[in-house]
């Protein structure tokens, strides 16, 4: 079986924090709860307030600190008009701003992948690694919440789940997702992220990051955890030595519960 690399899903408030599928009993969910934290519900039709890692039963990850420590999670709310995101967190909020102005990089530019600076407005943060000697271009990476009742093309139920790129190039493959939340449920109605190709600008690369918003509202009662996160990406890939293409593939990569309490 190929080896397509490896894919990495982080806080983006804090990128030393990996919240990827872990295994059974670690803290490898995102949580969204109301404004004290997991002590809190949401109010049914309403967006969260906070968003924090946890285990599948709920619970922060006491290593990480108290309310307000690493694994807390910029809370990126939508602020009802469909275009603006209201922030909460260190080091970017409070404050409500339109989605096109939040911009994840101190450096001024994500064409040229600089490393991750710690100062992300955006949910989570994820790495893609290419396998062996090679370097890469990737195109049609896509993230959606789905039924993990039922499979991928399942949107979730009794939950609103959406989404945005934190784009600082503006090179959005969707132009229609440009600016926009984006409800993510399923994965034909993905959250699609720009592509990493010499048409957009980018260099082949070993390491690829995105970061995206992410808002949910619960719309019945009760804790709601039977929907899942999928990441997927497709890729053409060079020899590091001498810029030939070598490879190509598709991965998809499902990334852990995220659990609404409501």
């Amino acid at each position: 079986m190929p080896d397509f690399g490896r894919v990495e899903i982080r806080n983006a408030r804090e990128s030393g924090v990996e919240i990827s599928l872990l295994g059974s009993g670690t803290y490898d969910h995102i949580g969204f709860f109301g404004s004290n934290g997991i002590s809190t519900a949401i109010d049914v039709g309403a967006y969260q307030d906070t968003t924090i890692i946890v285990d599948e039963n709920g619970v922060e990850n006491p290593a990480l600190g108290p309310f307000g420590g690493s694994g807390f999670m910029t809370n990126c709310k939508n602020a009802g008009d469909g275009v603006s995101v209201t922030l909460s967190g260190v080091p970017n909020g409070p404050g409500t701003v339109p989605i096109t102005s939040v911009n994840v990089f101190n450096a001024a530019n994500l064409l040229t992948e600089p490393e991750f600076l710690n100062q992300s407005s955006g949910t989570i943060l994820i790495q893609y690694f290419a396998s062996g000697v090679s370097t890469v271009h990737t195109f049609n990476a896509k993230l959606y919440a789905f039924d993990n009742t039922a499979d991928v093309n399942t949107a979730p139920s009794e939950v609103t789940v959406q989404g945005f790129e934190i784009n600082a190039s503006g090179a959005w493959r969707n132009s229609a997702q440009s600016g926009v939340w984006v409800t993510m449920e399923g994965r034909n109605n993905a959250l699609e992220f720009s592509d990493h190709s010499t048409a957009k600008g980018y260099q082949p690369s070993n390491r690829h990051i995105w970061v995206a918003a992410i808002t949910a509202k619960p719309d019945a009662v009760g804790v709601l955890d039977d929907f899942d996160f999928a990441f997927e990406l497709q890729y053409a890939g060079f020899l590091i030595s001498t810029g030939l293409a070598l490879l190509s593939g598709a991965m998809t990569f499902v990334n852990s519960v995220a659990s609404l309490i409501a």
